[in-house]
């Protein structure tokens, strides 16, 4: 899981490509549970699948 979980996607952070430095952001294991689970649900604009190796 990453660290950050969702940002608000209008200020002028998000919208200059730093959702990191949004001031609204939530954070895995911080503002919003998860990050040591063994499952967990998260936002689908923030997490990326990763393939099988071949």
């Amino acid at each position: 899981m990453p660290w950050l979980y969702s940002a608000c996607d209008h200020c002028g952070y998000c919208l200059s490509g730093n959702k990191n430095l949004c001031l609204s952001q939530q954070n895995s294991g911080y503002s919003f549970n998860g990050s040591y689970a063994e499952f967990c649900a998260a936002h689908a604009d923030y997490v990326i699948k990763i393939p099988r190796r071949p």
